[in-house]
């Protein structure tokens, strides 16, 4: 396992002006926008349809043209273990090998077909963010997704939690994918990303008993939806989201649409209203 993660997750967007720039300890330097970060990564829109995650062990410099965002407290999903089916993931993990290969042969064509939403670049302009991505997506196996959702519409899998327990943090990460069936009839990509719980312990001095009790909570996800608990009812960090929509922690479709309140999230849909969907 590479010591320096690179992450991405596929977020498709009009391009725009752009005048920030992150150098890497690589000294590669890329120019976009920084939209969010924390103690543990900067996201950062490259300007190519894609909004790439670097981990701060991989940062050289970020510089910004006006104040970046204020840090924000991700809380990503976890599966509820008994709430979960074994599911035939064969077709999925098919589309996520074609997609490797688009991103190793620089064709956009092809990713752009494998995925939710079109990449708006040449393959020149995404290039360089192809090999990014692929370089940390190459080391993901099949094997490792031990935990999968799935009906005829959508798909969730994910790896099992990781611990690491540092000086200052005590904190859990975890790979998902998430798989849809696009208008056409197809499954395709609809994002692959890393997801982190993290709990500091000097400024709290509490127990680790009580750290990894409060880490519980931050993950759950009853629903097994891919939106956790507190990000359905905007509790605990989510509680100083603006951007946060109250869903059913019981429900994983609250609208009724027949797409999950995790998925349409991620697609930016409106999880509460019957006619916005995917």
């Amino acid at each position: 396992m590479k010591k320096y993660l690179l992450v991405c997750f596929l977020v498709f967007m009009a391009r725009t002006v752009f005048a920030d720039t992150i150098t890497l300890v690589s000294g590669k330097q890329f120019e976009g926008k920084v939209i969010e970060q924390n103690e543990q990564f900067v996201k950062f829109d490259a300007g190519v349809g894609l909004v790439v995650t670097f981990y701060k062990d991989e940062i050289a410099s970020v510089k910004t043209s006006v104040d970046a965002p204020a840090q924000v407290k991700r809380e990503p999903s976890l599966q509820n273990k008994d709430a979960l089916a074994t599911a035939d993931i064969d077709t999925e993990w098919g589309v996520f090998e074609q997609f490797l290969g688009a991103l190793k042969g620089h064709d956009v064509q092809k990713a752009t077909a494998l995925s939710y939403n079109p990449l708006p670049c040449s393959p020149e302009e995404c290039g360089p963010i192809f090999d990014m991505i692929y370089s940390v997506y190459r080391d993901y196996k099949k094997t490792d997704f031990i935990d999968a959702v799935k009906d005829s519409k959508q798909c969730i899998i994910s790896t099992r939690e990781v611990l690491s327990d540092g000086d200052e943090e005590r904190s859990y990460t975890k790979n998902s994918i998430v798989f849809i069936v696009n208008p056409q009839g197809a499954w395709v990509l609809l994002t692959a990303e890393p997801r982190v719980w993290g709990h500091t312990k000097k400024a709290t001095n509490l127990p680790t008993e009580e750290i990894e009790k409060a880490l519980r909570i931050m993950m759950q996800d009853s629903d097994a939806d891919g939106k956790t608990d507190n990000e359905e009812t905007c509790q605990g960090a989510q509680e100083y989201n603006s951007s946060c929509v109250k869903t059913d922690a019981s429900l994983k479709d609250t609208d009724g649409d027949g797409w999950w309140d995790g998925v349409e999230k991620l697609a930016k849909t409106d999880p509460n209203d019957l006619q916005s969907h995917l």
